[in-house]
């Protein structure tokens, strides 16, 4: 499965909605952090830590730069999305445990600051996801072409049913809006041309032909 983006280039994203959605998201992992980290701990005194304040930074750093990329239009698949989240929480490993082993005299090892990383990532994957579905331009992407519809085929059976559908309907209607709607018919299709090329043209310019004088009658 394969989510992605409209190549074209958009106008760039207002910087203060990138700022304020970083914001939120800064907020929101700090906040739940702290809460665990006072239950994990049963320790609600340290609700300010210079390890989680720096590494929920630098996550919030990573958050900036996948909305700058949405923001540019970039192409974006599922595969590039799992890629910025595993890198993503590699990072904020490496900061914790770096912070971890120079700043305190007691470092609390590996499996801990591994532990709160895969917590962030499961946080951080759900705002990038949350960030490519509610994205515009997905929508825009993923939807089908007006052209992929009128050029698939219709069978002969379902024209019929069509024009029947059709004669059924314009019968309940006056004569003046019968004729306008004749007119209407004739004016969607066209001419006859005299190039043999234009075959598909001529067959539905006749069957308008034919539509109007049955709407005229």
């Amino acid at each position: 499965m394969t989510l992605s983006l409209s190549e074209a280039q958009p106008a760039a994203a207002p910087v203060g909605r990138l700022i304020t959605r970083v914001a939120l998201f800064w907020a929101f992992t700090y906040v739940l952090l702290t809460i665990r980290g006072a239950i994990f701990h049963d320790d609600w005194s340290r609700l300010i830590d210079n390890n989680r304040l720096l590494a929920v930074s630098v996550g919030a750093g990573a958050y900036a730069m996948v909305l700058r990329q949405l923001a540019a239009g970039q192409r974006v698949t599922l595969k590039g999305a799992m890629v910025w989240i595993a890198g993503a929480t590699l990072a904020v490993m490496i900061v914790r445990v770096t912070v971890d082993e120079f700043m305190f005299d007691v470092p609390q090892g590996v499996g801990v600051n591994l532990l709160w990383s895969l917590t962030w990532s499961a946080y951080f994957a759900m705002w990038v996801m949350g960030s490519l579905a509610f994205s515009p331009r997905i929508a825009a992407a993923t939807a089908p072409e007006r052209s992929d519809i009128v050029a698939m085929p219709a069978e002969p059976e379902s024209l019929e049913l069509l024009i029947t559908a059709l004669l059924a309907e314009a019968d309940t209607l006056k004569g003046a809006d019968r004729a306008r709607l004749a007119a209407k018919v004739l004016e969607l299709g066209g001419y006859e041309a005299a190039e043999a090329g234009n075959q598909i043209e001529n067959e539905r310019a006749r069957l308008a032909i034919r539509l109007a004088a049955r709407l005229s009658r």
